[in-house]
């Protein structure tokens, strides 16, 4: 499987469980409460993610290479989040997602960091 396709299907799942949070936390908030905000700027943050990911898809058609250390930044925050999710919500839905969009993107990376023929185009790209 591709890195392009592989990000898209990152993309969407971690907008389907931040359509899910925005979803479940709008509708169980009557009035804002003290972590309201908290709680919307999460739901901002998860779109903002999932928009990152769907941009670094098409982005990796030309040069993978170039994607990888922004797929290594959201793994490691996948990782956190659900670390977090866990800890201070003991929540398992977000945790489930978390690591498996954390798991997608890490074969994006093993799969793209090991190709050869990405390494040439993305070395000719630049120049």
């Amino acid at each position: 499987m591709k890195a392009t396709m592989l990000l898209r299907i990152a993309s969407l799942l971690t907008l389907f469980q931040y359509g899910a949070h925005a979803y479940l936390f709008l509708s169980a908030v009557s009035s804002p409460a003290p972590t309201f905000g908290y709680g919307l700027m999460a739901i901002l943050s998860g779109f903002v993610a999932a928009v990152l990911l769907w941009l670094l898809a098409a982005l990796s058609r030309s040069g993978a290479k170039l994607v990888l250390p922004f797929v290594a930044l959201l793994t490691v925050a996948n990782l956190l989040h659900a670390l977090l999710a866990w800890r201070y919500f003991g929540l398992l839905a977000p945790v489930i997602f978390d690591l498996l969009i954390a798991v997608i993107l890490t074969l994006t990376f093993v799969i793209e960091y090991r190709n050869p023929a990405r390494v040439r185009e993305s070395f000719s790209a630049r120049q």
